[in-house]
């Protein structure tokens, strides 16, 4: 189970790349920067609880980047992944977040963090007007004029996997399940 959950942040990092870049630069940008390079920052638990699956969020974000730049980048321009290391938690978030955006001027910053890290780290974003997506499972309710989340939240998936399960028991044994509900018993 954690391997599929891993593999799907990484994709998820991958597709986004992909994506979102070429949605954020505008197309006159192009000939007004010199082509310098799209910098992505990618904050992420490379110490602490999140030190496990932070290598593949890395190394996908690299492959991604890799690709893109072997096709010519975005609009002429090739990307710059920057990994930096929060800590797994708020106060490495402050950091990786203002090292992002003042040492290396990122252009948008992509995360898969902990709730209290992207909490410490999307006011950074937004008093900066830095992009900031965020790719985690969490428990909803962040809302930013920078911040894109992509990611489900409980009241989209826990209510439909609840009917379903339940749904499923009755259809199998012939009456409900122990999981029935006292709104779905009546």
């Amino acid at each position: 189970m954690r391997e599929r959950w891993t593999d799907h942040r990484a994709r998820s990092l991958a597709t986004l790349l992909v994506v979102l870049m070429t949605a954020m630069v505008p197309a006159g940008a192009v000939q007004s920067q010199d082509k310098k390079p799209i910098v992505i920052a990618v904050p992420v638990g490379l110490s602490g609880v999140n030190s496990v699956v932070a290598p593949a969020v890395v190394q996908s974000g690299e492959l991604a980047v890799e690709e893109i730049n072997a096709k010519g980048g975005v609009l002429g321009r090739k990307l710059q992944l920057v990994p930096l290391d929060d800590e797994s938690g708020p106060a490495g978030a402050v950091k990786a977040f203002n090292t992002a955006i003042h040492q290396h001027k990122a252009d948008t910053i992509i995360t898969m963090e902990t709730s209290a890290a992207r909490n410490a780290g999307a006011p950074i974003a937004e008093r900066a007007k830095t992009l900031f997506i965020y790719t985690s499972f969490y428990e909803g309710r962040a809302c930013g004029k920078t911040l894109f989340v992509n990611a489900w939240v409980p009241e989209q998936v826990v209510p439909p996997l609840v009917k379903f399960m339940t749904t499923r028991r009755r259809s199998r044994s012939g009456s409900p399940s122990a999981a029935t509900m006292p709104s779905d018993a009546g």
